[in-house]
């Protein structure tokens, strides 16, 4: 599936170790929210949007099946939260040129 990924959202949060929100658009046709930027003990890392079941434990709710997939994920959501950082408060940014990322789903 070329060109999955449209459009990257960013909006920056203080909340602990959150750092930010990312809202993913996929084909144009959907969105997945509520990807974090979180600031770990190794850096900066990417958690899915995820959900607390009877349990007390975390799935994720959604999830790259590839290796290669969930790294250009993260690329993609790193590079909008880096162009965010070094732009002046003004809403939420989109990451450009990704019309020629494609994502191995």
């Amino acid at each position: 599936m070329k060109n999955l990924i449209s459009n990257v959202r960013i909006n920056l949060v203080d909340f602990g170790n959150t750092k930010a929100f990312a809202d993913l658009t996929i084909g144009g046709k959907f969105v997945c929210k509520s990807f974090r930027v979180i600031d770990g003990r190794n850096g900066l890392f990417i958690s899915m949007p995820s959900r607390q079941k009877k349990d007390m434990q975390y799935e994720d709710l959604v999830f790259p099946i590839t290796k290669e997939a969930r790294q250009e994920l993260i690329d993609l959501v790193l590079e909008a939260y880096n162009k965010k950082l070094t732009e002046e408060p003004k809403g939420d940014v989109v990451a450009e040129n990704l019309d020629d990322k494609e994502i191995p789903f």
